[in-house]
C-alpha cells in the first residue's frame, strides 16, 4: 500500500510539474527573435562579394548603461547578435537561446532577483527540480567541425543550430555531461578536440579535461589551488596548459548583495600553474603581488622562461566596471620559479582587453571613461607588447569585447558590430589591419554590447 502511495504521489507531482516545479513568478515572460534582410548599395555587395559564412556576437540581454557592476554584465540572459553572409547578401538575426532557466521564466515569469529565491533555485537546480538560474549561456561560442555551443561559465554546453539555408539560429540542446557541474566559457578546440575546465570553489581545485568531438570524456586532471579557483580563461597549446591562482577570498559583508560574494585581494601573492600534457607533470610559479587576468593571449617558451601574454588588472572589483587593464608579458623562469613582468610605456596609456591572435600579432579592444560608463572606441594592433598601430574612432562605439579578424580578398579586416555615439545608427562593420577604407554597413535594429564573438567561414 505504501509503494502504491508512493507512486501515485509521484505521477501526481510529475504531472504538475512538467518536470521542474512551476513556481508562478508574474506573467510569462516574452521574447521574440530577429531576422532581416539587408539591402546594399552595389559597390558594398561588390567588396564584400567572396565573404562567406556567419559572424555571431554573444553577450547578456541587459542595457549596458544601466550596469553598475561585472557581475550585473555577467547575469543577462545570452542573446546572439548575428549576420550571415552571402556571396554579397546580408540577413542580421537575433536569437534568445533557449536556456531552461528561459524556458522556465517563458512559463513562469521572470525569476526575481532575491538572495532567498536564488539559494533555494540553487539547491533545487541540483536535484534537477528547477533549472540553473546562473545557466545564461551568455558568454562565449565554440565552434568545432562538426557542432557550435554557446558557453557560460557556471553551466554546461547548449548546441545552436547556425543554419545557412535559411539564415536562422535555433537551440538544440543544453548538453548533459557525467560529473561536470560547468564548462569553461573559454573552452578551447584544438587538433579535433575539446579542452575545458571546471571548477570546484570549495574544494579549491580545478579539472581539467580533454573531450573528443561528441563530448566523450577522454581525459581529466585534477589541480589543487591556493585561492578560490574562479577562473575565467586558460592558456592552451601542443605541450603546455597554464592557468592562474590569483587571489581571490570570500567577503562575507558582500553575501546580501550578491551570489558572488568574494573579493579580490591584492595584497597577497599570485601563481600560475603550468601542466606538461605529455607528462603531467605540474610546476608552480610565484609572484609576489596580487594580479588579476580576464583573458590571456597566449605563450612563447625557451629553454630558460615561458612568456605569457596577457591582460593585466593590478586591481579588480567584481562589483564595478570601473576597472583598467594592461597588456603585458608575465615572464615565468623556469630556473627559479619566480615571476617578472614586461611592460610597454604606451601600451600602458590604454585599457586593453580581449586580446585576438591574427598570425604572429595580437588584436585588442581599447576602452574609454565617458562621465557615465565608458565605450569601445576602437582597437590596437600589438607586436609583443609594443603597439603597432591603432584604429580609433571619436565618433563610433563597438559593440564586442573581442574582435574576429577575417581576410577578404587575402587583406585582414577586424569584423564586428558597432553604433554611432549619438545612438542613432548601428553597424557592421569591417576595419582593415592595411591602408583600405573600412566598410560599414548599416543596421535597422539596435546593437548591444556583447562578450566574445566568432567568425564561421562557410568556404571551409
Amino acid at each position: 500500500m505504501t509503494n502504491i502511495y508512493f507512486i501515485l504521489v509521484f505521477c501526481y507531482i510529475y504531472t504538475c510539474v512538467s518536470y521542474f516545479f512551476n513556481f508562478k513568478f508574474g506573467n510569462p515572460f516574452k521574447v521574440r527573435d530577429t531576422k532581416i534582410n539587408i539591402q546594399l548599395p552595389q559597390e558594398t555587395q561588390k567588396k564584400i562579394s567572396h565573404v562567406s559564412g556567419f559572424y555571431g556576437l554573444i553577450g547578456p540581454d541587459v542595457n549596458m548603461f544601466n550596469v553598475t557592476s561585472l557581475f550585473q554584465m555577467f547575469m543577462g540572459d545570452g542573446t546572439i547578435q548575428g549576420v550571415f553572409f552571402d556571396q554579397g547578401n546580408v540577413t542580421y538575426v537575433q536569437h534568445y537561446i533557449q536556456t531552461e532557466k528561459l524556458k522556465y521564466e517563458q512559463r513562469n515569469g521572470r525569476i526575481p532577483k532575491d538572495p532567498f529565491i536564488y539559494v533555494i533555485f540553487a539547491l533545487f537546480s541540483k536535484l534537477r527540480l528547477l533549472p540553473n538560474h546562473l545557466g545564461l549561456a551568455n558568454t562565449a561560442l565554440l565552434h568545432t567541425n562538426n557542432n557550435t555551443y554557446a558557453l557560460y561559465e557556471r553551466d554546461l554546453p547548449y548546441q545552436l543550430d547556425i543554419n545557412y539555408q535559411t539564415n536562422e539560429i535555433h537551440t538544440i540542446k543544453r548538453n548533459y555531461l557525467p560529473h561536470l557541474q560547468s564548462f569553461s566559457g573559454h573552452t578551447k578546440y584544438r587538433n579535433g578536440m575539446i579542452e575545458t575546465i571546471d571548477y570546484d570553489v570549495m574544494r579549491r581545485c580545478v579539472d581539467y579535461y580533454i573531450f573528443s568531438e561528441d563530448l566523450k570524456e577522454e581525459y581529466k586532471k585534477t589541480i589543487k589551488t591556493h585561492y578560490m579557483p574562479i577562473i575565467h580563461d586558460f592558456v592552451s597549446n601542443n605541450k603546455t596548459i597554464l592557468f592562474t591562482d590569483v587571489p581571490i577570498v570570500m567577503d562575507f559583508t558582500q553575501i546580501i548583495k550578491t551570489t558572488l560574494p568574494v573579493k579580490f585581494d591584492k595584497t597577497k601573492p599570485s601563481y600560475f600553474h603550468v601542466m606538461d600534457k605529455v607528462t603531467g607533470n605540474l610546476i608552480t610559479y610565484t609572484y609576489d603581488k596580487g594580479i588579476y587576468m580576464f583573458h590571456h593571449s597566449h605563450i612563447v617558451e625557451d629553454d630558460t622562461n615561458i612568456y605569457l601574454y596577457t591582460c593585466v588588472y593590478d586591481d579588480f572589483n567584481y562589483l564595478s566596471i570601473d576597472i583598467k587593464g594592461s597588456y603585458r608579458c608575465v615572464v615565468l623562469n623556469k630556473i627559479s620559479k619566480k615571476v617578472s613582468i614586461i611592460r610597454n610605456e604606451e601600451t600602458e596609456q590604454y585599457n586593453l582587453d580581449f586580446p585576438v591572435i591574427y598570425k604572429d600579432k595580437t588584436v585588442l579592444r581599447n576602452l574609454v571613461k565617458l562621465e557615465k560608463g565608458s565605450r569601445i572606441n576602437g582597437f590596437v594592433l600589438c607586436d609583443g607588447v609594443h603597439i603597432e598601430k591603432k584604429y580609433f574612432y571619436d565618433d563610433i562605439s563597438f559593440c564586442g569585447g573581442d574582435p574576429n579578424i577575417i581576410e577578404i580578398d587575402g587583406n585582414p579586416h577586424i569584423c564586428t558590430l558597432a553604433y554611432s555615439i549619438d545612438f542613432k545608427k548601428h553597424y557592421f562593420c569591417f576595419i582593415p589591419l592595411h591602408d583600405e577604407d573600412p566598410i560599414f554597413i548599416e543596421l535597422p535594429v539596435k546593437t548591444n554590447v556583447g562578450f566574445h564573438s566568432i567568425f564561421i567561414d562557410n568556404h571551409k
